[in-house]
């Protein structure tokens, strides 16, 4: 079947666990909003009733008898948690107290506990493992601590799709430094902050841990089972490395940069394979450091925590307890799980989908095959009610904050009718309030540009946008309750909503899995003349060209059902078949992904003098050089984004096809040493490329089949570039005033690029023979 979207990225980049943490803890490091209370937090995320939390808050958890040995023994195992056996004992006895805490607080409130409680904290053994969804995953396979999903018959193998929220416990060396130094720890530096584009040179201060109240309990029997439980107490480390922010500033407003360490990476692995499945809007996490417990909210716009809390004190325990009844009674939207997707009762091959057929998700699933998507009416671009029945999740995002793009192949229905038979690909991704649609885009392009470079932009069918406030997600609520009460988000976070944008195309195939050279030529020729006419005549900048947005359609092939699939909603007939797929149809490029695009720049580029949202963002491997100058990297200062950039990324994909795409097997072939192109070094390892002779180039690694094309298109495109750059670079030293840097002087544009590889443009409107 056919991938749209997708990447070879990872084929040449073998990503190692520790890598992932790295690249999440950045992702994630600058997002993280101001603590919040453990009460607002299971009110506005699990939808907990004020109500209920006071009825709960008067029960006096800490003072059940059932309670205390528990949290005693518990305490007393904590040199197991070094521990990863079969078995552990800290685990054990935290599934225990949580059981204990839920059956009580089920009894404060006259429910049944075994009907009440339909969830359990599902803890891993060896034997037990969860498979990553995420193809850049070097542990294809995780174990984590603990997790919570609906109760399952016995011998049920649980997947990510299932899990409502994770724990991690954190396992520590004993020997902690005696003091609360920070400053030769590794795993708690604290990047710089950023202030209207200023970097912070001073050192970071310390401030107060953000821990709630820690009283101790009175607990019976204590003394004999070895002294008190919070006397003496060291700081954790997880304390220390929280305990970072800078000085505040003569209005007293604190500016905080907030450090994470490998423990809260852990978690946010587990986040990060949660929000992946393309099912969840947020998830959230566990974070277990002895006794202290910090509870984590993820989106794809902001992170937000609860201040931590020692559940061995008498308010600590009632914030687990509330955190955990909360938790197992919140609905499948108030845990994450995106309210759109529903369960499909298939109709009968033939048959049109009705509003019988397509139900409320009660319970997560695994099986793409009962699974929908049915978007609202407002806020899409059709009056009629469309159905989106999955056929596969294929391309999932590999951060958390940002875009967080998903794919998956569908097929497409309205209610009351029958499904076309046509396959289609749906794109789910979260974008800048600020930002332009891509469906607006391409409408606008597909108006203004003639109708033979039409052919080679995206047929949406359908296309839909929806607000934070139209999705109702907490960390916007909790942000206006904060807001509300005086305390306003950190000077360095300032969040801007994204909105869910959704667009569904015919299913195209990748320029990787193209037939032959021949057929990779043609494709890129369309996509590189139709991104000239886009940016020329329908004034849109692309910005975003990579490997993924330069697709192939070839009608009636690649948007083929599946056979499977196709016998399930099917009448098998030749005449149920669209005439478009009885008859083969010539294949061309198809130039997508739009979504970074920029409209109406009579200067041709993106200047510094626009807001950080158009700073780009794309895949390293086929970014400009400009791009990716260390130097501008550091800088919170957009840098100018013109037209020859994007050629330059044209002429890198092809680079990257003659390495990467074996098409006489049809494999993708993995070549370490590329792979720095996309790693933290790729401005050194790419500069290395353009500035030295391309015969090293081809003779070590072009494969033999793009040999002819490596001599007639990428020796003289090199040329090309390496003149313009060279040129260029030269002129910045000189400070030269009157140098054109968006053409180099007139060195690289969209004409001498098609004469450095010898094609005759085709023009905007080609003589009709040719259409």
């Amino acid at each position: 079947m056919s991938t749209t979207y997708a990447s070879t990225i990872a084929s040449s980049n073998n990503t190692h666990a520790d890598r992932v943490k790295a690249s999440l803890q950045r992702n994630v490091q600058d997002h993280i909003l101001l603590d919040v209370d453990t009460e607002t937090f299971v009110k506005e995320v699990w939808g907990l009733p004020s109500t209920t939390i006071l009825t709960i808050t008067k029960s006096k958890l800490h003072a059940t008898p059932n309670v205390e040995p528990i949290i005693v023994a518990y305490k007393n195992s904590k040199s197991l948690l070094h521990q990863h056996t079969d078995r552990d004992p800290a685990l054990y006895l935290f599934q225990k107290l949580a059981a204990t805490l839920l059956a009580n607080i089920c009894q404060t409130l006259g429910l049944n506990s075994d009907q009440a409680i339909t969830t359990e904290l599902w803890g891993t053994k060896e034997s037990e493992e969860l498979a990553s969804h995420l193809y850049f995953m070097h542990d294809k396979n995780k174990k984590p601590d603990m997790l919570e999903m609906f109760k399952q018959a016995d011998g049920y193998e649980a997947g990510w799709d299932d899990v409502r929220c994770s724990f991690e416990f954190k396992r520590q060396d004993d020997s902690l430094p005696e003091d609360d130094s920070i400053a030769e720890s590794d795993d708690v530096a604290c990047q710089p902050c950023l202030t209207s584009g200023v970097s912070e040179s001073s050192s970071p201060g310390v401030v107060a841990s953000h821990s709630e109240d820690t009283s101790p309990i009175n607990l019976k029997g204590l003394a004999a089972s070895g002294g008190r439980i919070w006397a003496g107490r060291k700081r954790t480390y997880s304390e220390i490395s929280d305990a970072l922010a800078t000085s505040t500033n003569e209005n007293h407003k604190k500016r905080r940069c907030i450090a994470v360490n490998c423990d809260d990476a852990q978690l946010f692995t587990y986040a990060l394979e949660c929000l992946s499945t393309g099912t969840r809007h947020y998830t959230t996490g566990f974070l277990i450091d002895k006794y202290w417990a910090t509870i984590w909210y993820f989106d794809r716009n902001a992170v937000q925590r609860t201040t931590t809390f020692d559940f061995s004190t008498e308010k600590g325990i009632l914030s687990l307890g509330l955190a955990l009844f909360a938790l197992s009674q919140c609905t499948m939207k108030q845990a994450g799980f995106d309210p759109y997707l529903h369960k499909l009762i298939a109709p009968q091959p033939g048959k049109p989908i009705t509003k019988e057929s397509v139900l409320p998700l009660l319970k997560p699933s695994a099986s793409v095959k009962e699974k929908c998507y049915m978007f609202p009416i407002s806020g899409s671009s059709s009056e009629r009610q469309y159905i989106f029945s999955l056929v596969e999740y294929f391309y999932r995002s590999s951060g958390i904050v940002g875009r967080g793009t998903c794919v998956a192949t569908v097929l497409v229905a309205t209610l009351d009718n029958i499904i076309l038979a046509n396959l289609h690909a749906l794109k789910m991704s979260w974008q800048y309030s600020t930002r332009k649609a891509e469906a607006d885009i391409i409408s606008h392009l597909r108006t203004a540009l003639p109708e033979y470079w039409r052919r080679f932009l995206p047929e949406p069918v359908f296309s839909a946008r929806y607000t934070a406030a139209q999705l109702d997600l907490p960390r916007s609520r909790m942000s206006d309750i904060g807001r509300a009460g005086g305390v306003t988000d950190d000077e360095h976070v300032r969040p801007v909503d994204r909105d869910l944008h959704i667009i569904v195309n015919p299913a195209y195939t990748n320029i990787w899995k193209a037939r032959n050279v021949d057929e990779f030529k043609m494709a890129f020729l369309d996509c590189l003349e139709c991104h000239h006419h886009c940016y020329t005549t329908g004034m849109v900048f692309h910005r975003d060209i990579n490997e993924s947005s330069l697709m192939i359609y070839r009608p009636g092939e690649t948007d083929r059902v599946p056979g499977e699939v196709n016998e399930q909603f099917f009448v098998q007939s030749d005449t149920t078949q669209t005439p478009e797929l009885n008859s083969a149809q010539p294949s061309r490029g198809i130039l997508c992904c739009f979504d970074q695009a920029s409209m109406g720049k009579e200067g041709g580029h993106i200047g510094s003098d626009d807001n950080h949202h158009h700073r780009f963002d794309g895949t390293h491997a086929f970014a400009a050089l400009d791009h990716l100058e260390p130097r501008l990297q550091s800088s919170s200062t957009p840098k100018a984004h013109f037209y020859r950039h994007d050629l330059e990324s044209f002429f890198y994909v092809l680079v990257w096809a003659a390495v990467h795409y074996k098409y006489s097997t049809g494999a993708v072939i993995s070549v370490p040493t590329f792979s720095n192109w996309n790693g933290e070094h790729a401005f050194t390892f790419k500069s290395s490329f353009v500035f030295m002779n391309t015969g090293y180039w081809k003779h070590t690694y072009c494969l033999p089949e793009f040999f002819d094309l490596w001599e007639s298109w990428i020796t003289p495109l090199s040329y090309l570039f390496r003149r313009g750059q060279s040129d260029a670079y030269s002129a910045a030293g000189k400070k030269t005033t009157d140098y054109d840097y968006t053409t180099c002087n007139g060195k690289i544009t969209f004409e001498t690029f098609m004469a450095a590889i010898g094609e005759t443009p085709r023009g905007l409107n080609p003589a009709s023979d040719t259409a």
